[in-house]
C-alpha cells in the first residue's frame, strides 16, 4: 500500500509511486536507453566488395607456370561529403527525440494524476458534507416526530421529510459510486492499489487568471504536441541535408593481387574511382524529403493556431468559473451565514418557528456543497488549461510545482 505520512496520503506520495511502478514510464524508460546505446555506437563504413576467382590462358606459344591462376581484388567505399558524421547527428537526434518524449510523458502523467487525485479528494468531501446533510435531516425527522403530538406537525409532513432524506441517501450512493471510478482512475496512473482513507485536500483557490500572451510563451516551450512536431522538423532537416549530400560520389579504393596465366611473374594493382553523377542524382529522395520538412511546417503552424484558440477560450472561461466561485463564496456564503444568525436569535425569542430554522440550515448546507461544485469546476478547467500548456499553472498542493521541477529521468 501507498505510504501514509502524518495521518494523510500526500500528493508527493503518488507522485513517487507513479514515478517509480506507472508501466507507460517504464516503457518509454527502456525505449530511450536502447536509443541513447544505438546512438554511442559510431556509423561505420561501408564493407569491401571482394572478388575471387581463376583466369585461364589459351594458345599459349610457351609457359612458364599453369595456365589456370587465381585472382583476388577488393574495393573499399569511403563516404565522402561528412554523410557519416550526419548519420551520427542522426542517431543523436532520435535518442534525444526519447528522451524528450519520456519527459514529456512523464510530465503528462503527473499532470493528469494532480487531476486525479484533485477529484478523488473531493469526491470524498462530497462524501462527508453529503452525510452531514443526511445527518441533520435525521435530526429534524426526530425533532419533528417529538412535536407531532403537539400539532406543529403532521404524519404527513414527516413523511414528506422521510421522502427526502431517502432521495439524499439515494445521492450519496451515486457519489459513493463515482468515487470507486475516480478511485479506479487513480490507481491506474500509480499502477498500485491505494489504501489510504485520508488524502491531502487541495489548498484554496487564491490566484489571478494569466494573460494570453504570458500563458501562450509557456505553451510554445512546453507543449508536448508543439515539442514533438518542431523535433520531428530537426530531423528532418537533418535528414534532407544527408539526402543532398549524398548526390555527391564517394571515394572508392580498389586493389587486387593476381599471377598471369602461364608466367611466373605476379601483378598488383591499386586504382581510385568514384561514380559520375551525371544522371542519378538523388533528386526523388531529396524532392521527398523536402516535401516532409514543409508539410511538418504547416502541422506546427496548424498546431499552434489550434493551441491559441483553446488557451483563449479556456481563459475566458476561467475568468467566467472564477467569478462565479468568488461571489458565491464573498457574497452568498456569508449572506446565509448571517441569515442563520439571526434565525437562531430569532427561535431564542420566540420570533421564528424552529422549522423555518430547519429550512434555513438545510438550505445552508446545500449552499456549502453548491460551492463544492464550483470549485470542482475551477480545477476542472485549469487541469485542461495545464494539459494543453504542459506545465501546472497554479498551486494546488503544498509541493507541486517543487515535485514537477524535480522529475527526474532514470537513465
Amino acid at each position: 500500500p501507498p505510504e501514509i505520512k502524518d495521518s494523510a496520503f500526500q500528493f508527493k506520495d503518488a507522485v513517487n509511486l507513479m514515478s517509480r511502478y506507472n508501466k507507460q514510464l517504464s516503457l518509454l524508460k527502456l525505449a530511450y536507453r536502447n536509443s541513447v546505446k544505438a546512438a554511442k555506437i559510431k556509423t561505420p563504413i561501408p564493407n569491401p566488395e571482394v572478388s575471387l576467382g581463376l583466369a585461364r590462358a589459351f594458345r599459349l606459344e610457351e609457359k612458364t607456370a599453369a595456365s589456370t591462376q587465381p585472382f583476388l581484388s577488393a574495393v573499399f567505399t569511403i563516404p565522402l561529403s561528412g554523410k557519416l558524421s550526419l548519420r551520427d547527428d542522426l542517431s543523436q537526434l532520435e535518442a534525444e527525440q526519447h528522451l524528450q518524449r519520456l519527459i514529456a510523458e512523464h510530465r503528462s502523467l503527473f499532470l493528469k494524476l494532480r487531476r486525479a487525485f484533485i477529484n478523488y479528494s473531493i469526491n470524498r468531501n462530497n462524501i462527508v458534507q453529503q452525510k452531514k446533510v443526511i445527518s441533520f435531516m435525521g435530526k429534524v425527522i426526530e425533532r419533528k416526530k417529538k412535536l407531532v403530538e403537539s400539532g406543529f406537525y403532521t404524519a404527513l409532513d414527516i413523511k414528506g421529510i422521510e421522502l427526502d432524506t431517502l432521495s439524499q441517501k439515494s445521492e450519496l450512493m451515486k457519489i459513493e459510486a463515482l468515487g470507486i471510478s475516480k478511485k479506479g482512475k487513480l490507481e491506474e496512473l500509480l499502477s498500485k492499489a491505494v489504501r489510504a482513507d485520508v488524502f491531502e485536500e487541495p489548498l484554496n483557490i487564491d490566484f489571478s487568471v494569466p494573460e494570453i500572451e504570458d500563458i501562450w510563451k509557456l505553451a510554445l516551450k512546453n507543449n508536448s504536441g508543439l515539442n514533438e512536431i518542431f523535433m520531428e522538423h530537426t530531423i528532418a532537416e537533418k535528414k534532407l541535408e544527408l539526402e543532398i549530400r549524398k548526390q555527391y560520389p564517394d571515394l572508392k579504393i580498389g586493389t587486387g593481387l593476381a599471377q598471369e596465366p602461364g608466367e611466373r611473374k605476379r601483378l598488383l594493382s591499386l586504382e581510385i574511382g568514384f561514380d559520375l553523377p551525371v544522371f542519378d542524382r538523388n533528386q526523388v529522395e531529396i524532392k521527398k524529403a523536402l516535401s516532409v520538412r514543409e508539410e511538418l511546417k504547416i502541422k506546427f503552424e496548424k498546431e499552434a493556431t489550434e493551441i491559441r484558440l483553446k488557451l483563449k477560450n479556456g481563459l475566458h472561461l476561467l475568468k467566467k468559473e472564477l467569478t462565479n466561485y468568488r461571489h458565491f463564496k464573498e457574497n452568498v456564503l456569508p449572506k446565509m451565514g448571517e441569515l442563520l444568525k439571526a434565525a437562531e436569535k430569532a427561535v431564542e425569542v420566540g420570533e421564528l418557528k424552529i422549522s423555518r430554522y430547519w429550512d434555513l440550515k438545510a438550505r445552508s448546507l446545500q449552499i456549502e456543497r453548491e460551492l463544492s461544485q464550483k470549485r470542482t469546476h475551477i480545477y476542472t478547467v485549469v487541469s485542461n488549461l495545464e494539459q494543453i500548456v504542459g506545465r501546472p499553472l497554479i498551486k494546488i498542493f503544498k509541493f507541486d510545482r517543487q515535485l514537477f521541477a524535480e522529475l527526474e529521468v532514470e537513465k
